[in-house]
């Protein structure tokens, strides 16, 4: 819980909550969007040593943990 108190983790956090509103709101790219909420989250997750295919979900896991 540290690493998630932590000023540089907690602006990373914020600017990744700025982008995942944007990208709801933004039609252009809905049907790839489980693809972009991938990478706005994996490097949080990483950050943090999380698991990431148990939050995003969907196609996108398949991929990710498949590598194709």
């Amino acid at each position: 819980m540290e690493r998630l108190e932590n000023p540089e983790m907690q602006k990373k956090i914020q600017s990744a909550k700025r982008k995942l509103l944007e990208l709801a709101a933004d039609e252009t790219r809905s049907n790839l969007k489980e693809f972009y909420v991938m990478g706005i989250i994996t490097p949080l997750l990483d950050a943090l040593d999380a698991d990431p295919a148990v939050i995003v979900g969907g196609h996108a896991v398949e991929l990710y943990t498949s590598g194709s």
